[in-house]
């Protein structure tokens, strides 16, 4: 068992419609702040009057982003986390790319011939029950890390 550390935080959800000023919102936050970006328009445009105190980065993928997040929180516990805050921009789209990436193993699978394949475009793209769960863990790992 690890022992909990002085430093206690708060985690919050903003959900709106798009344009609704959530990104935004992040300028407000005290302190130095990590922003991880899966949107596809850059939130700098929004936060050009607060970029003194933001850091952005983009992952390259799921493997890249939870080795970020392992590392930010390895360097949390040490006392040498360089921000005051984390935030990602946003579960939604982060939450899309990965069922994108879902759909797209599937597709590489049937080229690759490791599959018979009898179903059509369109079968080839909806989720399936199973992937839904996939998704969910996933999305389950990322906040259990942001949390931290």
């Amino acid at each position: 068992m690890k022992k909990l550390g002085d430093k206690t935080g708060s985690c919050f959800l903003t959900y709106g419609d798009y344009g609704f000023g959530k990104t935004y919102g992040l300028s407000t936050l005290p302190g130095k702040t990590w922003i991880v970006v899966t949107e596809p328009r850059d939130p700098r445009q929004v936060l050009a009057h607060a970029l003194d105190h933001m850091e952005f980065t983009i992952p390259e993928s799921f493997n890249d982003l939870m080795d970020s997040l392992n590392k930010w929180n390895e360097l949390a516990q040490d006392g040498k986390f360089p921000f005051d805050n984390v935030a990602l921009d946003s579960a939604s789209f982060l939450m899309a790319l990965y069922r994108l990436q879902i759909q797209d193993d599937r597709f590489d699978e049937r080229i690759s011939g490791k599959k018979i394949v009898t179903e059509s475009l369109l079968e080839i793209g909806m989720m399936q029950d199973r992937d839904w769960g996939v998704l969910s863990g996933i999305m389950q790992r990322v906040t259990q890390l942001l949390n931290r």
